[in-house]
């Protein structure tokens, strides 16, 4: 036996008598209701015909909504001009905080459908056996973390927009040498980004074996060595890896050493310090193959709930895969599903996300070789979809000498950072002798 559907129809009568009773309550409720929140049909036609008078700067009372049901034929479907007339039955004058709290049970009934209609839809597609068990976990995350997503947006008056405003100036003149986010580990990248910001999608993109990777490392280490709680999803290096690269870059030794000289290494005393501070930074491993987003999102949430989340890093985009596949959608689109995916999961989570990305061929082709905005690889969305863009760009094949492009900044200048790749450390250092980061400032 299935269980009744939720409703509130009490709730829905009493909304609409309201209004009928006190056309002035409408804007209370206009913006937190829509006809598909109405559970029976007859209501929802009355809610439609009431926007329309409202649309037209009709008042709104039994004369004009029944003329506004009959001009769209929808009188019927009202219920008829009895059961229309009698919605007025029993309601008394209520006063705009009342007329909300019954919008409110109207809403959460209306919610409470959707979560069984996004269920009986995943039993539907369960029975049908067209998708496996994987694909079908898939769908029900996405699902419920789209459904589960807080609504953005609001209203903002002079008061309430000077207020923000006096907040916001305020944090950013007390920030720490302009460092309003968490750090990159890079103080080039910090002056010209202000750190990494909350609800930022931020890409960091290379050729394959060009930096990507320990870039994004390096991030991790250095928001974790600042106090901010870091998931690294490690799409590509192993525990043991990622394990062994934190703790020989923090006692400055070289892993490829190590695994030659280690039995009588003297660099043990260094290895044993490096690893008693590592374990005291709040960063956290999630290692996963081919994974979607909402299974990141998951875990993402999983961590802040039990441990506060200050970043997210993922290496690296292209290894990531749409939660469904359509049949004929080529890989940009399947990557572009994930690149907005992502960008919606920083704003939810209310975190920056890092994320390392391939860069494509064209950029060798130049004379140069330095990369564009446009070089992300099988993926072109990612250019709107990014609120910073840092491109890898080497001086040579065989030196160490590179740039580290900040190609895209939406709230700041674009610019370019010098510096050396320091191969035993693997990790990017500042050039020195160094002036600072070359700014190219945003034109108006």
């Amino acid at each position: 036996m299935s269980a009744p559907i939720p409703r509130a129809l009490e709730a829905e009568r009493t909304v609409l008598g309201a209004v009928l009773v006190d056309p002035t309550v409408w804007p209370a409720v206009a913006d937190r209701l829509h006809a598909g929140d109405f559970a029976d049909q007859r209501h929802r036609a009355v809610w439609t015909a009431l926007s329309r008078l409202a649309l037209a700067d009709r008042p709104a009372d039994l004369v004009t909504l029944k003329d506004a049901l009959q001009a769209t034929d929808d009188l019927a479907t009202a219920g008829g001009p009895a059961y229309v007339a009698g919605l007025l039955d029993g309601v008394p004058r209520i006063t705009e905080g009342g007329v909300t709290a019954w919008a409110g049970l109207v809403r959460e009934a209306a919610q409470r459908r959707e979560v069984v209609a996004r269920i009986d839809a995943l039993k539907r597609l369960a029975d049908s056996g067209e998708r496996s068990a994987t694909e079908l976990l898939d769908k029900a995350q996405a699902t419920f973390l789209e459904a589960a997503a807080p609504a953005r947006g609001g209203s903002f008056g002079p008061d309430e927009l000077a207020r923000i405003a006096s907040r916001e100036l305020e944090r950013l003149a007390l920030a720490p040498d302009g460092l309003v986010g968490v750090t990159w580990g890079l103080p080039g990248l910090d002056a010209l980004t202000g750190g990494l910001q909350p609800g930022q999608l931020v890409v960091i993109g290379a050729r394959p074996s060009r930096g990507k990777s320990s870039l994004g490392l390096q991030v991790a280490e250095a928001a974790s060595g600042a106090g901010a709680v870091v998931m690294l999803a490690s799409l590509e290096m192993g525990p043991e890896e990622v394990a062994v690269r934190r703790v020989c870059t923090e006692a400055g030794v070289s892993a490829t050493w190590i695994r030659g000289n280690g039995a009588n290494s003297r660099h043990w005393p260094g290895l044993t310090a490096g690893l008693a501070r590592t374990v005291q930074r709040p960063l956290y491993l999630e290692e996963l193959t081919a994974p979607t987003v909402p299974q990141i999102h998951a875990r993402a949430k999983r961590l802040q709930a039990r441990a506060g989340l200050g970043v997210v890093v993922i290496d690296y985009l292209q290894l990531c895969r749409a939660t469904t596949i359509t049949r004929g959608a080529n890989r940009d689109q399947e990557l572009g599903e994930v690149s907005r995916g992502l960008k919606a999961m920083a704003r939810r989570l209310g975190v920056p996300v890092v994320v390392a990305a391939q860069l494509n061929r064209k950029a060798e082709d130049r004379a140069e070789g330095r990369p564009h905005l446009a070089d992300f690889r099988e993926c072109g969305s990612i250019e709107a979809d990014a609120d910073v863009a840092v491109l890898c760009w080497w001086k040579s094949d065989t030196g160490d000498d590179a740039e580290l492009l900040i190609a895209k900044n939406r709230n700041g200048p674009t610019g370019s950072v010098a510096v050396r790749f320091n191969r035993e450390l693997a990790r990017f250092e500042e050039a020195i002798p160094m002036k600072g980061p070359r700014l190219r400032q945003r034109g108006p």
